[in-house]
Protein backbone atom coordinates (compact mmCIF):
# COMPACT_ATOMS: atom_id res chain seq x y z
CA UNK A 1 0.00 0.00 0.00
CA UNK A 2 2.75 2.41 1.00
CA UNK A 3 4.83 1.58 -2.08
CA UNK A 4 1.81 2.19 -4.30
CA UNK A 5 1.22 5.50 -2.57
CA UNK A 6 4.82 6.60 -3.15
CA UNK A 7 4.63 5.59 -6.82
CA UNK A 8 1.40 7.48 -7.51
CA UNK A 9 2.07 10.48 -5.23
CA UNK A 10 -1.15 9.69 -3.40
CA UNK A 11 -1.98 8.84 0.19
CA UNK A 12 -2.30 5.19 1.25
CA UNK A 13 -6.01 5.83 1.79
CA UNK A 14 -6.41 7.07 -1.77
CA UNK A 15 -4.52 4.07 -3.16
CA UNK A 16 -6.59 1.61 -1.11
CA UNK A 17 -9.88 3.14 -2.20
CA UNK A 18 -8.72 3.42 -5.82
CA UNK A 19 -7.91 -0.30 -5.69
CA UNK A 20 -11.39 -1.06 -4.37
CA UNK A 21 -12.97 1.08 -7.09
CA UNK A 22 -10.95 -0.74 -9.76
CA UNK A 23 -11.98 -4.10 -8.30
CA UNK A 24 -15.62 -2.96 -8.32
CA UNK A 25 -15.38 -1.84 -11.95
CA UNK A 26 -13.93 -5.16 -13.09
CA UNK A 27 -15.96 -7.48 -10.85
CA UNK A 28 -18.46 -9.92 -12.30
CA UNK A 29 -20.58 -9.51 -9.18
CA UNK A 30 -21.78 -6.40 -7.45
CA UNK A 31 -19.09 -4.81 -5.35
CA UNK A 32 -19.85 -1.50 -3.73
CA UNK A 33 -17.23 -0.10 -1.36
CA UNK A 34 -18.94 1.35 1.72
CA UNK A 35 -16.84 4.13 3.14
CA UNK A 36 -17.45 5.91 6.43
CA UNK A 37 -15.65 9.22 6.57
CA UNK A 38 -16.05 10.92 9.96
CA UNK A 39 -13.87 13.94 9.40
CA UNK A 40 -13.30 16.41 6.59
CA UNK A 41 -9.74 15.07 6.10
CA UNK A 42 -11.08 11.52 5.70
CA UNK A 43 -13.71 12.72 3.22
CA UNK A 44 -11.05 14.59 1.23
CA UNK A 45 -8.89 11.43 1.11
CA UNK A 46 -11.89 9.36 0.02
CA UNK A 47 -12.79 11.77 -2.76
CA UNK A 48 -9.12 12.10 -3.74
CA UNK A 49 -9.17 8.42 -4.70
CA UNK A 50 -11.36 9.33 -7.68
CA UNK A 51 -8.35 11.09 -9.23
CA UNK A 52 -5.91 8.20 -8.68
CA UNK A 53 -5.10 5.92 -11.60
CA UNK A 54 -3.29 2.71 -10.73
CA UNK A 55 -1.00 0.84 -13.12
CA UNK A 56 -1.73 -2.85 -13.78
CA UNK A 57 1.30 -3.94 -11.72
CA UNK A 58 0.11 -1.83 -8.78
CA UNK A 59 -3.33 -3.41 -8.98
CA UNK A 60 -1.76 -6.87 -9.11
CA UNK A 61 0.29 -6.10 -5.98
CA UNK A 62 -2.78 -4.78 -4.15
CA UNK A 63 -4.70 -7.92 -5.10
CA UNK A 64 -1.84 -10.12 -3.89
CA UNK A 65 -1.51 -8.47 -0.49
CA UNK A 66 -5.27 -8.37 0.09
CA UNK A 67 -5.99 -11.95 -1.02
CA UNK A 68 -7.85 -13.99 1.57
CA UNK A 69 -7.01 -17.71 1.70
CA UNK A 70 -10.22 -19.71 1.27
CA UNK A 71 -9.05 -22.58 3.45
CA UNK A 72 -10.75 -25.97 3.66
CA UNK A 73 -12.38 -27.40 1.54
CA UNK A 74 -11.54 -24.98 -1.28
CA UNK A 75 -7.78 -25.39 -1.13
CA UNK A 76 -8.00 -29.17 -0.73
CA UNK A 77 -10.21 -29.47 -3.80
CA UNK A 78 -8.02 -27.10 -5.81
CA UNK A 79 -4.85 -28.97 -4.82
CA UNK A 80 -6.36 -32.36 -5.67
CA UNK A 81 -7.47 -31.36 -9.19
CA UNK A 82 -4.48 -32.99 -10.94
CA UNK A 83 -5.08 -36.29 -9.13
CA UNK A 84 -8.81 -36.24 -9.85
CA UNK A 85 -8.20 -35.66 -13.56
CA UNK A 86 -5.52 -38.33 -13.92
CA UNK A 87 -2.73 -35.76 -14.23
CA UNK A 88 -4.66 -33.56 -16.69
CA UNK A 89 -6.38 -30.83 -14.64
CA UNK A 90 -7.35 -28.96 -17.82
CA UNK A 91 -9.96 -31.71 -18.35
CA UNK A 92 -11.82 -30.35 -15.33
CA UNK A 93 -12.29 -26.94 -16.92
CA UNK A 94 -15.86 -26.39 -18.05
CA UNK A 95 -16.13 -26.10 -21.81
CA UNK A 96 -17.48 -22.81 -23.07
CA UNK A 97 -21.00 -22.80 -24.41
CA UNK A 98 -21.02 -21.55 -27.99
CA UNK A 99 -23.18 -18.52 -28.55
CA UNK A 100 -24.69 -17.99 -31.97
Amino acid sequence: MLAGARETVASPTEVAIAGLLHRAATSTTSLIPILGSRTRAQLDATLGALDVTLAPDQIARLDAVSAIPLGTPHEQINNSAPAIAGGKPELLEAAGIPVA
